[in-house]
């Protein structure tokens, strides 16, 4: 299958494009990454229609059987002066698929995915089933319920003498983008030797502020800090129904253990007895911080069997293997 894997800028985007690609091809598949601006790069005068021919000439010398995007990013839309927009891989009956690890249904998202409503050639991977039965209720086709998964090259065991050890050790650590619910769960564990990283923490609670650190880089910070932390806590964003975050699979991914507000999908992917630790209300974290930071044994048991059950069952090789079956079900890629 000749695969296009259109990268654009993000926090998260990037990375799961790229694993995915790297996945497809090592399947056996040829996924080529495809910049959006680079395709949009072009030499005829803008909204005209040689702008436009110019474009799909691009697309069609790329030869793809599917096109595949993070969230609406594959719906490639393009405006001839005053006309309506043109929905390019449409258009050329190109079939596409969406990766879906943020809401569909955002303001800004759902104005260009609403158009596909009623296509058969776009496919939605989408990791959270409430917005799945949302989109069914509106008509669409060709939902997928796909979790999210980790790089498990990039997220892995490192030993606990490596140099980084030193500067990312704590007690407790939380990754993630500062929101008032997060701001909220966190008051609860200012007591202890905890660091905070992520954005936008300048305007945190004044008993957090100092427990924040830095950005963390995806590659070269943070799996340091999912392996030197002994607790890493995880607050799911609102957008979150049921479904868990990129940290749930990052963190067991690096036999890191790890604590989390509680949501249905635990129950549906992991063993809740052997291989996570959950709280259903925030007066339980605390002591749940406490019993662990004192437990170090039933702390590294969870988090190998978590580590063997990501491995296993939630690396992206195993979400590229289910797009490409998923796809090639539905006669894509089949000649």
């Amino acid at each position: 299958m000749n695969i296009i894997v259109l990268s654009n800028p993000g926090r998260a985007a990037p990375y799961v494009m790229m694993d995915l690609a790297e996945h497809f091809n090592s399947l056996g598949h040829n996924a080529r990454m495809v910049k959006v601006e680079d395709l949009f790069n072009l030499v005829s005068p803008p909204n005209t229609r040689e702008a436009l021919l110019e474009l799909t000439s691009k697309i069609e010398a790329l030869n793809p059987d599917v096109v595949i995007g993070y969230g609406a990013v594959s719906l490639l839309f393009y405006r001839i002066q005053d006309g309506p927009l043109v929905n390019v891989l449409q258009s050329m009956k190109i079939p596409m698929a969406g990766i879906y690890y943020d809401s569909p249904l955002h303001k800004d998202v759902f104005p260009a995915v609403a158009g596909m409503a009623y296509s058969d050639i776009y496919h939605m991977f989408i990791w959270d089933r409430f917005y799945i039965g949302e989109l069914e209720r509106l008509g669409f086709k060709n939902l997928h319920f796909m979790p999210i998964g980790t790089s498990t090259t990039r997220y892995r065991k490192i030993s606990e003498q490596a140099r980084e050890a030193s500067e990312f050790a704590c007690d407790v650590s939380f990754v993630g983008t500062w929101s008032p619910k997060r701001d909220l769960v966190l008051r609860r564990l200012a007591d202890f030797d905890m660091k905070i990283y992520g954005y936008g923490w300048d305007g945190a609670s004044l008993g957090l502020r100092e427990k924040f650190r830095k950005t963390a880089d995806n590659i070269t910070e943070l799996p340091f800090i999912y392996n030197f932390s002994k607790i890493n806590v995880n607050v799911t964003m609102e957008q979150g129904v049921s479904s868990l975050n990129m940290r749930v699979f990052d963190v067991m991914a690096c036999e890191g253990f790890l604590i989390s507000d509680h949501k249905s999908d635990f129950d549906e992917l992991f063993d809740c007895e052997k291989e996570v630790v959950s709280y259903k209300h925030v007066d339980e974290l605390p002591n749940l911080v406490r019993h662990y930071l004192d437990h170090e044994d039933e702390r590294r048991e969870k988090a190998r069997a978590a580590r063997r059950r990501v491995l296993r069952e939630h690396s992206y090789k195993r979400r590229a293997e289910f797009i490409i079956e998923t796809l090639q079900r539905s006669g894509i890629g089949k000649g």
